[in-house]
């Protein structure tokens, strides 16, 4: 988690070995947000929210904890194509960029779609 106030940016990038978080109003130069993560396996959510008295741009990056993933939802609708994608600590991740206005606050829940092998059919 860092904040760049020259050029009001935010970067979030949670990750492991922490299975949930929330830090609620803290301050980073100066500055005042609220941030949580929650991995449950199949699923992660991020939140996070702008208590400044200005906009900011947002880089959240979400690592993919999970090597056999298909395919990924988010907020309940199943992605078409890819989000970008970074890498970082030899994971593959999911970046996202917002802006947020003073006040705003953003929900990101990723659903981790998995292949299930299908049966051979009974003869």
């Amino acid at each position: 988690l860092s904040y760049d106030a020259a050029v009001a940016h935010l970067s979030f990038r949670p990750s492991s070995p922490s299975s949930a978080f929330s830090w609620d109003r803290f301050s980073l130069g100066g500055h005042t947000f609220s941030a949580s993560y929650r991995n449950e396996g199949s699923q992660v959510s991020v939140a996070l929210t702008n208590h400044c008295a200005h906009a900011i741009a947002a880089e959240i990056e979400i690592p993919l904890e999970r090597s056999d993933v298909s395919g990924v939802a988010i907020n309940g609708a199943p992605v078409r194509g890819s989000p970008i994608k970074g890498k970082w600590n030899g994971r593959s991740t999911l970046i996202f960029r917002e802006s947020f206005k003073p006040g705003a606050a953003r929900l990101i829940t990723v659903t981790f779609l998995v292949d299930t092998p299908q049966s051979e059919p009974v003869r």
